[in-house]
């Protein structure tokens, strides 16, 4: 079934693999689902360690740059996500469409951010992210 699903360009879904996985050991468990990461992996390692001359020296790299991630400099924002859903919900019910008002001149949106942030009080700093000001 996990052959003839990745063929099609299918995924497997939740009810199937729940009953493929009936009655299996935790070790064909382990096995079933080494052999589907193998069969939908998308990486094609072979060509990715190309780059690098080698596997391991791909694997090094990776291993070398571990943890760089968290020198990235990115401004704090106090304030909850919950900023965001409830602008997404604004500009559902006001009929915006994102991609007209991120494309408008920036003095149609900074109108647009004042009257986000003065009639529906939206944080200052979550509308100058969200219209990308």
């Amino acid at each position: 079934m996990v052959d003839k699903r990745r063929e099609n360009e299918e995924y497997i879904k939740f009810r199937d693999l729940r009953n493929i996985r009936r009655g299996l050991s935790d070790v064909e468990n382990n096995q079933l689902t080494d052999y589907i990461i193998s069969k939908y992996m998308f990486i094609d390692f072979q060509a990715a360690a190309a780059f690098y001359n080698s596997f391991e020296a791909m694997l090094n790299s990776f291993d070398a740059n571990s943890g760089s991630e968290w020198d990235l400099n990115e401004e704090y924002a106090s304030f909850s996500d919950n900023e965001y859903v409830k602008m997404g919900d604004i500009f559902k019910r006001n009929k915006w469409e994102y991609k007209t008002v991120y494309s408008l001149p920036k003095c149609d949106k900074e109108r647009i951010a004042k009257e986000l942030y003065y009639k529906y009080g939206i944080n200052n700093m979550a509308i100058k992210k969200y219209l990308h000001l």
